[in-house]
C-alpha cells in the first residue's frame, strides 16, 4: 500500500503533490480503487488476478487516463417510466442524451457506469422493462462528485419537466446512477429507487413516443426553463423565483405523491402560481376557473363550461384539505361517479385536473415568449398586465389564443395548446399487443 502511494506520487506528482480533502487528488483513495478493479474485472474475465494479468494490465490503463486527465468525470444516469425513445436513440436534448434500453438490458448500464447495477442491494426496476428510456449526462470537476452530479441531476429533472407538458406523458423516474464512468471508481457508485415512495402503481397511462419532429421544441422549452431559474433572474427581486417556476415545480410532484390528497394540493397550488392574480383582494378561485376557461377552451364554448366546472371542483376540495372541512362540499366518490369513471377513477379524475393545469402552464410560457410575436403578451415576471380586462375583449382574447395556438405549432409541440390524449388501460388494453 505504501509503496504503491509513492510510486502514484511519483509517476504524478501534479496530481497527487499536495494533501488535499477531495479524493480525486488522494493516492490512497486510487490505490483503493484500484485494487477493488482489479479483483472485480478479474471474476468477471473468471482469470486469476497477478501483478501481470490482463485485468492488472488492464486496469493500469485505465488508471494512468483517470490519473493524467484535469479532474474527475462523474456521469447521472436516469430510468424513466411511460418513454418510447426508440426513434430519437442518442439524440442530445440541452447536453442529455437520450437512450433507448439495450437488450440484455444491464448491458448499457454497466458501460456507462460499470459496477452500478451492483450498488443498490435491493431489487428495482430494470432498463429493458417496457415503456421505458434512459437519460444520460456526464461532466468533470476537481471538487467532491456532487459538484458535477447536482447540476447534471437538475438539467436532467429540467428536462423532464419539458417533456410531461410537452407530451402530457404520465412519466416518472424509476432509477438514478450516480458514479464514475471509469472502472477505478474513487468514490463509490450510488443507486436510489425512485417510485419507492410514490403513488400507488396504475395501469392508465399516457406513454410519449418522441419523434426528431419534437426535439427542436424540447430543445427550446428545456432553454426556457434553465433561463427562467437562472440566478440571474431570481436576483431580479431578491432571491424568489418567477411563479411560473414555482407553477411547473408543483405540477412536477403531483406526478409522485402517494397520496390523492396532496395531489390535490399540488395541482391548485400549481394553478394558483401559473394563473392567479397579482392583486391578492381578487377572489381567487373566480379568477382561475374563469381565465383558464378563456384561455383554454379555443373558442369552445362547450369545453369551456368543463374547465369551469372542473376547476370549480379542484378548488373546493383543495378548500376542504386545507381547512379540515368534515362534511365535504363534493365527496371524492360523488365527483367520480358525476364523470363516468369505473375502474382506477382517482388516478382518472386527477389526471383530468393535471392537464388542466399542464395547458395553463404551456399556455403561460407562450404568452411569455416574446420570440413568438412582438413581445410577450403576459411576461412571466415583473408586471402583471390587465390580464381579466383583456380577456373581456374579444378581439384581444382571440389574440392570445392564437399566440397559444400558433406558438405550440411554431415550438413543433401541438400538446402545448391541446388537450391530452385519454389515458390507456394498459392491463387491459395494450396498443403495443393489439398491434403485434
Amino acid at each position: 500500500m505504501a509503496g504503491f502511494v509513492a510510486a502514484l506520487r511519483a509517476a504524478y506528482p501534479v496530481r497527487f503533490g499536495e494533501v488535499t480533502k477531495f479524493p480525486y487528488k488522494d493516492p490512497e483513495e486510487y490505490v483503493r480503487a484500484f485494487v477493488s478493479a482489479v479483483i472485480a474485472e478479474g471474476i468477471i474475465r473468471q482469470g486469476r488476478v497477478a501483478v501481470r494479468s490482463r485485468a492488472t494490465t488492464a486496469m493500469l490503463h485505465e488508471l494512468h487516463r483517470a490519473a493524467t486527465q484535469e479532474g474527475q468525470t462523474f456521469g447521472v444516469l436516469w430510468l424513466i417510466g411511460e418513454v418510447d425513445f426508440r426513434p430519437v436513440d442518442r439524440e442530445e436534448v440541452g447536453g442529455i442524451t437520450l437512450l433507448r434500453p439495450t437488450n440484455p438490458p444491464e448491458f448499457l448500464v454497466s458501460r456507462l457506469l460499470p459496477g452500478a447495477l451492483w450498488a443498490h442491494d435491493r431489487g428495482y426496476p430494470m432498463p429493458g422493462a417496457k415503456h421505458t428510456g434512459l437519460l444520460w449526462a456526464s461532466g468533470a470537476g476537481t471538487g467532491h462528485h456532487w459538484d458535477v452530479s447536482m447540476p447534471l441531476n437538475n438539467g436532467m429533472g429540467r428536462f423532464m419537466q419539458a417533456l410531461r407538458l410537452a407530451t402530457a406523458a404520465t412519466s416518472v423516474e424509476r432509477m438514478v446512477w450516480l458514479g464514475e464512468p471509469s472502472m477505478i471508481h474513487v468514490q463509490s457508485q450510488e443507486a436510489w429507487p425512485q417510485a419507492e415512495d410514490g403513488p400507488i402503481d396504475s395501469w392508465w397511462r399516457r406513454v410519449a413516443t418522441l419523434t426528431p419532429d419534437h426535439l427542436l421544441g424540447l430543445r427550446r422549452l428545456t432553454a426556457t426553463m434553465d433561463r427562467l431559474e437562472a440566478p440571474s433572474v431570481a436576483k431580479q427581486k431578491k432571491g424568489a423565483l418567477p411563479a411560473i417556476v414555482i407553477a411547473i415545480r408543483r405540477y412536477s410532484r403531483s406526478h409522485r405523491l402517494a397520496l390523492w390528497q396532496d395531489t390535490v394540493l399540488e395541482l391548485a397550488t400549481a394553478l394558483e402560481a401559473c394563473l392567479g392574480p397579482s392583486d391578492k383582494r381578487q377572489e381567487i378561485g373566480l379568477t382561475l376557473r374563469t381565465r383558464a376557461a378563456h384561455l383554454l377552451a379555443h373558442d369552445d364554448s362547450e369545453q369551456a363550461e368543463t374547465i369551469y366546472r372542473d376547476l370549480t371542483d379542484l378548488y373546493n376540495m383543495r378548500s376542504d384539505i386545507i381547512h379540515g372541512n368534515p362534511e365535504w362540499t363534493r365527496t371524492p366518490e360523488k365527483l367520480w361517479t358525476d364523470r363516468g369513471y369505473e375502474r382506477d377513477r382517482t388516478h382518472v379524475l386527477l389526471d383530468r385536473w393535471r392537464d388542466i393545469v399542464r395547458r395553463a402552464i404551456t399556455a403561460r410560457l407562450l404568452l411569455g415568449d416574446a420570440t413568438l410575436g412582438d413581445g410577450a403578451l403576459w411576461p412571466l415576471s415583473g408586471e402583471e398586465p390587465a390580464v381579466d380586462r383583456l380577456l373581456t375583449r374579444r378581439d384581444r382574447r382571440d389574440e392570445w389564443r392564437a399566440r397559444i395556438v400558433d406558438g405550440a405549432a411554431a415550438y413543433g409541440l401541438p400538446l402545448l395548446a391541446d388537450a391530452a390524449p385519454p389515458l390507456i388501460d394498459y392491463l387491459h388494453n395494450d396498443p403495443d399487443k393489439a398491434g403485434g
